[in-house]
């Protein structure tokens, strides 16, 4: 049988108010009392009604959180950020996937509406696409969100983001510093905004050190290891001339890694290899990773501060864009 207030309050021999205002702890109340009825309530298993208590303030003190697949790192990372913020600050996390694998449109707009329907106080999202219409639903929902990792054209919202024409520039720079000219950028499909803005940037690297654009090309494939493994095999075996690999991300930089080392590859003397994000396993994995770190708890618990934040002020857009500078980690594949 579930414990009530009122139990309580008869093994204390006090009024429910009086238990209510102990639990509460309200001020106007001997230390004493309330004390006891702490006591009491713990040594009884009591724990409070959420929701008869989300139903009396409005607030459920939950946030919703839209990701993509916990089980690769850099979400799982992001997801832990979260979680310290979230945990902080007293609020529960409803922990929703949009997809394992590619982009699902149809998914995302179903996940989104499946959380808004938990009555969270608010969203954090990380899109896998950059469908206009998505957004346009975001607009007119009357629930605060922010979008981490994703720096959206045609809205206006609040997100945090790492600089990523800034992490572009750093890996160009260190290729050309160790003498690589022909990369292979290793780049998840479909490409999203992101993707082309690294692109873009990659691209201006070289110019500005006197190389053609045509220095690097695009290698699509799916954003796993295999699948990088795969691609990165029959890449360079099609272009004997690739001396640097520029992935998307450090999983795919691993499965790039496998790679060149089976088809005999010295690394990072034949072949240069960079990666994204700064996982944890990136300074462990042999060789280790070299990469463009990202401070993805940082990006998660930002994101939900920011989130946090305009719940309690009660605003659905407070204007707040976060962009997080990168930083090159050479380690040994680079």
């Amino acid at each position: 049988m579930k414990i009530t207030i009122k139990d309580i309050a008869r093994k204390a021999q006090v009024s429910p108010i009086t238990v209510s205002r102990a639990l509460n702890d309200k001020e106007d109340i001997n230390p004493d009392t309330k004390n006891r009825i702490v006591k009491i309530a713990n040594d009884l298993g009591y724990f409070p009604n959420m929701l008869a208590q989300s139903l009396k303030s409005k607030k459920s003190k939950t946030l919703g959180v839209i990701l993509r697949d916990i089980s690769d790192p850099f979400y799982a990372e992001i997801l832990q950020g979260i979680s310290l913020t979230a945990a902080r600050e007293g609020y529960q996390i409803i922990l929703s996937i949009s997809s394992r694998s590619g982009v699902n449109l149809d998914l995302e707009y179903n996940t989104l509406k499946l959380v808004l329907q938990k009555q969270v106080d608010g969203v954090l999202i990380i899109p896998e696409h950059e469908d206009p219409r998505y957004f346009a639903y975001l607009q007119k929902i009357h629930t605060p969100f922010v979008l981490l990792n994703r720096v959206p054209k045609e809205i206006q919202c609040d997100y945090v983001s790492t600089d990523q024409q800034e992490g572009s520039r750093l890996a160009m720079s260190h290729f050309i510093k160790k003498g690589k000219k022909h990369i292979a950028y290793l780049v998840r499909r479909p490409l999203s905004g992101v993707a082309l803005t690294r692109m873009a940037a990659c691209e201006k690297t070289l110019l500005e050190h006197g190389l053609s654009k045509d220095s690097i090309r695009v290698v699509e494939c799916d954003d796993t290891i295999v699948a990088a493994y795969e691609q990165t095999k029959r890449t360079l075996k099609q272009n004997s001339k690739v001396d640097g690999v520029y992935a998307w991300d450090d999983v795919m930089a691993m499965g790039a890694v496998k790679a060149a080392i089976e088809l005999g590859c010295g690394i990072p003397d034949d072949i240069g290899i960079i990666g994204y994000d700064d996982i944890e396993l990136a300074k462990f994995f042999n060789p280790a990773l070299t990469t463009v770190r990202q401070n993805i708890q940082l990006i998660g618990r930002t994101a939900a501060e920011i989130l946090i934040e305009k719940i309690n002020n009660d605003v659905l857009i407070a204007d707040k864009t976060v962009i997080l500078r990168p930083e090159l980690i050479v380690r040994e594949t680079a």
